[in-house]
């Protein structure tokens, strides 16, 4: 069975995994990157982009026993679904 951590929650290394692996995410520290993503679809997000920080919290994330990202899973998931 997966488990799923809020993003806050995980460990210094597991959370630079997911900063690199979501390299599209909408968000402040990650502007340029996500704007040349939306840019070629000509879709902008109607909110506001957020902090890392903010966004981490806000998500969910598959985690092994070992407390680092279980690569099998390919999304990650609302935090307040998992407490």
């Amino acid at each position: 069975m997966t488990r799923y951590l809020s993003g806050d929650k995980l460990t210094p290394k597991a959370r630079q995994e997911v900063l690199n692996a979501y390299g599209y995410r909408w968000t402040i520290e990650n502007l340029e990157r996500a704007k040349q993503w939306y840019g070629h679809k000509g879709n902008w997000p109607k909110m506001a982009p957020v902090s890392d920080y903010v966004w981490l919290k806000q998500h969910a994330f598959a985690v092994r026993k070992d407390g680092g990202l279980d690569s099998r899973a390919r999304s990650c998931r609302a935090s307040y679904l998992y407490p």
